[in-house]
């Protein structure tokens, strides 16, 4: 005998979290400019650089986040039961060896086919009964569980990429500032005494 049960639903709530590490690289472009001077400031001399850097930034996140599901399950449950001749003999209130006619034969089959049904549906019930609600819970268990784990992911490495370039843009920025005013510097000084020596040199001349 099969049973079948209305559907039963269950709710989950579960929580999950997630870490992720992320690397990301950026560049950046800078310009500077650096004024340098000689001779008391007779000889000025401005000059401009250009530089681009690039920076890796590795960041970790985690996420965590809770999520809810509802999952419905149809308890099914299948059994068999059989009833002995005693048992039978019984239902009907026959002794044990009180012999039968075709009348109380065709009863007594009637009697234990109807037991054992009765039986069979019984232990079907309760077998669909006790799997329903654990099984529908477990469903969706593993749907909020698993909701839960996407959106922690999901959450964690879109909050890594943004830290990670956040910083590896600032880190680029920084770097290439730094090398185009050291660039810029040296080229202004670079200018600069070239132009004193020419002075120096041409005054000597002169004398």
């Amino acid at each position: 005998v099969q049973v079948v049960l209305p559907p039963i639903t269950k709710n989950a709530t579960e929580t999950r979290n997630h870490t992720a590490h992320v690397n990301v690289t950026k560049k950046a472009t800078r310009v500077a400019s650096h004024t340098a001077t000689r001779n008391n400031g007779t000889i000025e001399h401005t000059a401009k650089a250009k530089a681009t850097k690039s920076h890796t930034a590795t960041v970790k996140k985690t996420a965590e986040y809770t999520a809810s599901a509802t999952a419905s399950f149809q308890p099914t449950a299948t059994a068999e039961a059989c009833i002995t001749a005693a048992e039978a003999r019984k239902l009907l209130g026959l002794e044990a060896k009180q012999r039968l006619g075709r009348v109380l034969s065709a009863q007594l089959i009637s009697a234990a086919k109807e037991a054992a049904f009765k039986e069979a549906v019984g232990e079907a019930m309760a077998g669909a009964r006790k799997m329903g609600g654990p099984a529908a819970e477990e469903a969706a268990r593993q749907v909020a569980a698993a909701e839960a784990a996407r959106v922690a992911k999901m959450n964690a490495e879109a909050m890594a990429r943004e830290a990670a370039a956040w910083q590896a843009e600032s880190m680029a920025n920084e770097h290439a500032l730094k090398a185009a005013k050291q660039l810029a510097k040296e080229r202004a000084e670079a200018a600069a005494a070239a132009a004193a020596k020419t002075t120096t040199t041409t005054t000597t001349t002169t004398t």
